[in-house]
């Protein structure tokens, strides 16, 4: 287990130090708890923490309170019930926000949760993404009752009119897509932010910073979407 200093954004297997003790990160996969996992965590934040927890404005658990051995003892509870991976790398890409409801939104245009999942296996499969600035993430909205409108990821996939639309953050164009190609869409372009970083001076650190730098155009282009980008003159036109 690493510690970050202070200030770095804090992982499950990476805690940071605080003023009340050491705080750990819990990210539910696509932001969905199961009321087990729920209480199981909540009974582990207080066996090895201070009990309090907070909700992030990426979904994430943080849990507080902690010292350098309990926070890998309360890893190791995490892990071994199948809630966070054992693999620092694959924990470090795991930045995917979904709708809150999922399937279990009537309104949804699509079932933000399961899209989600799918997307945080293949980033996580992908060695080459271990590369990712740590805070590089993904929003999944499926628009609905409580849709995500406000929120903006790294790269952002909305429902629009029986399509995905898929848009980088900082740009004014989408890919529009099947649900089916999506994640490997949303891969294309995380490993496309890596090898036009790496041709830059200096190395932009989200995806607004490289499509301010290089035009969104190019970085559509360099996953061979040229074709199918269309313009909105409104981001809220594919939200």
């Amino acid at each position: 287990m690493t510690a970050l200093r202070k200030g770095w954004c804090p992982t499950l297997l990476s805690p940071m130090e605080s003023g009340d003790g050491w705080l750990a990160r819990v990210k539910p996969s696509a932001g969905m708890l199961g009321v087990g996992a729920a209480r199981l965590i909540a009974d582990t934040a207080r066996r090895y923490g201070n009990g309090q927890i907070d909700l992030t404005s990426r979904a994430n658990l943080q849990i507080r309170g902690l010292s350098p051995r309990s926070a890998e003892q309360f890893a190791d509870v995490i892990i071994s019930h199948g809630l966070a991976s054992e693999h620092p790398s694959v924990e470090s890409v795991r930045n995917v926000m979904a709708s809150p409801l999922g399937a279990d939104d009537p309104l949804a245009e699509f079932d933000s949760h399961a899209l989600a999942v799918e997307i945080e296996a293949m980033l996580a499969a992908e060695p080459a993404l271990e590369a990712l600035p740590p805070k590089f993430g993904v929003l999944v909205d499926g628009g609905g009752v409580l849709p995500l409108s406000d929120v903006s990821s790294d790269i952002n996939v909305r429902g629009c009119e029986g399509r995905l639309a898929i848009q980088l953050d900082g740009g004014t164009h989408a890919v529009f897509c099947s649900p089916v190609a999506a994640a490997k869409i949303v891969m294309s372009l995380a490993l496309a932010f890596l090898h036009l970083s790496w041709e830059r001076r200096e190395l932009p650190h989200r995806m607004r910073e490289l499509v301010m730098s290089l035009g969104e155009d190019s970085i559509f282009t360099a996953v061979g979407l040229a074709g199918v980008v269309v313009p909105s003159a409104d981001r809220s036109e594919t939200r």
